[in-house]
């Protein structure tokens, strides 16, 4: 049984694996943006392009999530445990099925704080060009405001008729 559980850990873990080359992908393009994000006229197109290769990595990754999902299942059914705990499961089926997924975790939890801390970055930048953008509009709708003041009353032209008589 316990070369059975090691065989689906290391599935698991193959399967982490293959989704590092989505994260590393996922984590190129969060730096694109960076790079975009940090000229002082942002393009909106290729933003908006990068958001749309972003979102289809991530339908990847969802995929590809739902197969080893269902792995987990049989692993907690197997081991009887409520939640998958890869701790538990070390102690419960040791071997190399369990230490190949621990490694797959530890790695794509680097590569996840790395895209975590760059997408936060991301996010204050885009902020910052939003504010900039704000206070332009404003500046920009006082001074037509400012202007219309000036311009002539429009004179004569209007009459009301009162149909009340």
């Amino acid at each position: 049984m316990d070369s059975i559980l090691n065989l689906v850990l290391m599935r698991m873990a193959q399967g982490y694996e293959e989704q590092t080359t989505i994260y590393e992908k996922l984590y190129e393009l969060t730096e694109k943006q960076c790079q975009c994000l940090r000229s002082s006229d942002v393009d909106t197109g290729g933003l908006l392009e990068l958001i749309g290769q972003r979102q289809e990595l991530i339908e990847a990754l969802e995929e590809a999530n739902a197969e080893i999902a269902s792995l987990k299942a049989e692993v907690c059914e197997a081991l009887d445990l409520k939640k998958f705990n890869l701790e538990r499961i070390k102690a419960k089926v040791p071997g190399p099925g369990a230490e190949s997924l621990e490694e797959a975790f530890f790695s794509l939890s680097c590569l996840l704080a790395k895209i975590k801390e760059q997408d936060t970055a991301n996010v204050q930048a885009l902020r910052g060009h939003i504010r900039g953008t704000s206070e332009q509009m404003a500046r920009l709708q006082k001074t037509k405001k400012a202007q219309r003041s000036y311009l002539p009353v429009p004179t004569g032209g209007g009459a009301l008729v009162d149909y009340s008589k």
